[in-house]
């Protein structure tokens, strides 16, 4: 099609465009994805000098990013794939620069007629894909996972999906690579980017201010850049999803707009181009999710991407040549389509298989690519250059109707709670399993240094001891909690998620609390200061296992409270089941099933522990008893954990426990405190 065209005649003349095509007017428009701006014949005297036009290696360089994003998400290799998103954002900055400046060069600019461009440009795909998702969700997904799927799109249809994905994808909440509208929290930070930008740019650029134009957006891109590199190390989650931290990716793409006045020598742009690429597979691959981002860390895929730019801006360039073959620019002009297809896919396939297979991903990207072709070529294309839906009526009334559908259907579903009425009585009692109701018991920080620590049990007992953990323990503490009432103990608690009970654990991981290590010295200090007798430690030991000095740490810690003469009870890890228990317990009676046969092996749950056993089991003597939680849940086999016995769940995910669960745990502490000194365990796990 005429858009696949480049109206730049240095382009056209190396790549052999009939003359009559050569000036053909492009649409302009701009997102992470796809931008095809007019001629510009230049910016401005005082600020920058420089031809705008069509390039089609741009879109090829979308290809070479959203092709990262595609395979990360797939499990496919390219474990770094995720900086895809960060190279967008440098074209997104570069080329929405390019459309603003040149079109108030050229008189036209208005922001009623940019944000209509920019809508006309994304919300039609978009909407299609949101719709698409709410109506898979109703075959597909659980209640609670339909409830988060109506909420993020409310915010997506609101501009705020960083926002509710920075806020509902903590640590009690579900997991992210289960949510179908995740990767919409970029496509916020575009959307707000827009609206702001527009009105710094046309600030300084119809003012006295436009000769400082440029060093008020490098003074923006500092300010943001060294505010994402704090927040990396600070504030992780927010620094990840928020525009404040990613603005200055954007911003550095404006700047390249402002740095291109004249084309590069031929030998430096080659070389440039190549490094940036090289640049770009480099982080591609070696980079990994573990890493702290962005940061730092984002700077050198942004500052590839640049050079990738600005060196293919030559003519006859190698690397602009090979980005500008037609197949290429074709996967980069269905990029936008692309990026927003095949996320839902894979989660969809998680949801119905449990994983994604590398078999499973290539299914997923090959059915990405059809839905993506078929959305750019039927809808994306003919509205975006008003051959369907030309008017602004009949856009403004397909495009209202949409966002009807779509916002009141989802508050529907938010209401309707996911509609658990579409299941069994039965399985609706295996869901509702899954409130969080023991997640509650959290003692801050302040609690412990003003020495107002909660107490739970028999506050007249005899018997003083200390609970300390983390969310296994809040999880547990109801059954830890009947077992002091009824042996008359006086129970100190010291519990709150996240929070590793012992002193020195090292807690540079996004998953921890930002004052865990200071958290936990309070602790510690806490309880060796108290008069309790009996400390009990619980901890989801086999997660603290990544960490080489583990049992090192936690044998300094238990000794140190044995040489304070107190006495200690370690409480092994929880059985971790397969899946989340109610969805799972659900799905039995769905089935069929009998729920009492679900549960995780033995043998399994002895291999996935078997890091953490050999540091706790090592610490046994005569002041400390480690106990087993696995017990109470043996069937008669002896072969499998249960995740429901007496048709009630043991677990509200997949290894924290429920009320009932904890309940199933009492007597292994109360028959600890009636002994005072030792336990009697119940019978031990079958060797094979």
């Amino acid at each position: 099609g005429r858009e696949n065209l480049f109206s730049q005649a240095q382009y056209a003349e190396t790549r052999g465009v009939p003359a009559h095509l050569r000036e053909a007017p492009l649409a302009d428009s701009v997102d992470l994805k796809q931008e095809e701006p007019p001629h510009a014949e230049s910016v401005s005297a005082a600020v920058a000098s420089t031809s705008f036009s069509y390039r089609p290696d741009v879109d090829g360089l979308r290809s070479v990013a959203v092709g990262l994003v595609l395979l990360y998400h797939a499990g496919l290799g390219w474990l770094g794939g995720f900086i895809g998103v960060d190279i967008f954002f440098v074209i997104s900055g570069f080329l929405i620069t390019g459309v603003i400046l040149s079109r108030e060069d050229q008189g036209k600019f208005t922001f009623k007629d940019f944000w209509a461009r920019r809508f006309r440009r994304l919300a039609p795909t978009l909407m299609v894909i949101v719709i698409g998702c709410l109506i898979a969700g109703a075959f597909i997904l659980w209640p609670d996972d339909y409830v988060s799927l109506a909420e993020s799109s409310i915010a997506q249809q609101f501009f705020v999906a960083n926002v509710y994905f920075w806020q509902n994808t903590g640590y009690f909440e579900g997991s992210a690579d289960m949510m179908p509208l995740l990767h919409t929290w970029s496509l916020a930070v575009e959307e707000q980017f827009y609206f702001f930008y527009p009105f710094l740019l046309i600030l300084f650029y119809r003012t006295r201010l436009r000769k400082t134009l440029v060093w008020a957006l490098a003074v923006c891109v500092v300010l943001s850049l060294g505010l994402s590199i704090y927040g990396t190390r600070h504030f992780p989650s927010p620094t990840f999803y928020l525009l404040p931290t990613r603005a200055w990716e954007l911003g550095l793409g404006g700047l390249l707009y402002f740095a291109m006045r004249k084309p590069l020598p031929r030998g430096l742009s080659e070389l440039l181009a190549w490094v940036g690429l090289a640049a770009v597979l480099y982080c591609g691959w070696f980079y990994t999710s573990a890493m702290p981002f962005p940061g730092l860390a984002a700077l050198w895929p942004c500052l590839a991407t640049l050079a990738i730019i600005a060196g293919c801006a030559s003519p006859g360039v190698s690397l602009g040549r090979l980005l500008a073959l037609k197949p290429v620019v074709l996967v980069g002009q269905m990029s936008y389509a692309l990026y927003l297809v095949h996320w839902p896919l894979l989660v969809f396939t998680r949801h119905i298989y449990g994983e994604v297979t590398p078999m499973a991903g290539v299914v997923c990207l090959v059915a990405s690519f059809v839905l993506s072709y078929l959305i750019w070529v039927l809808i994306e294309t003919p509205i975006r250059h008003r051959r369907l839906l030309a008017g602004t009526r009949p856009f403004v009334a397909a495009s209202t109707a949409m966002i009807l559908i779509s916002v009141v259907g989802s508050v529907a579903i938010v209401l309707a709670g996911g509609f658990m009425n579409r299941y069994a009585p039965k399985a609706v009692a295996f869901l509702q399993a899954a409130e969080k109701e023991s997640y509650q018991h959290i003692t801050s920080l302040d609690e412990i240094l003003e020495d107002r620590v909660p107490v739970i049990g028999d506050e007249a007992g005899d018997i003083k001891a200390v609970l300390w953990g983390d969310s296994h323990a809040m999880a547990m503490l109801p059954g830890i909690e009947a077992a002091c009432k009824e042996q008359g103990v006086r129970c100190y608690r010291i519990t709150r998620d996240a929070t590793p009970p012992m002193l020195d654990y090292p807690f540079s991981e996004e998953a921890f609390h930002q004052d865990t290590a200071a958290y936990s010295e309070a602790a510690f200090n806490w309880v060796l200061a108290s008069d309790a007798e009996v400390v009990l430690i619980v901890g989801h030991w086999s997660w603290y296992t990544q960490r080489a000095d583990f049992s090192k740490q936690l044998k300094a810690t238990v000794d140190r409270l044995v040489e304070a003469g107190k006495r200690v009870v370690l409480v092994r890890s929880v059985p971790i089941q397969h899946g989340e228990v109610p969805k799972m317990l659900a799905q039995a009676v769905i089935d069929g099933e009998d729920p009492e046969a679900v549960g995780v092996e033995v043998a399994y749950h002895r291999d996935y522990q078997a890091a953490a056993d050999k540091a706790l089991l090592p610490l046994a003597s005569e002041h400390v008893v480690v106990l087993d939680p696995a017990v109470p849940l043996l069937n008669e086999s002896g072969l499998l954990l249960r995740a429901a016995i007496d048709n009630e769940a043991m677990y509200v995910d997949q290894g924290h426990l429920s009320s009932k669960g904890a309940m199933k745990m009492s007597p292994l502490f109360s028959n600890y405190f009636a002994a005072h000194k030792q336990i009697s365990p119940g019978p031990p796990l079958p060797t094979d």
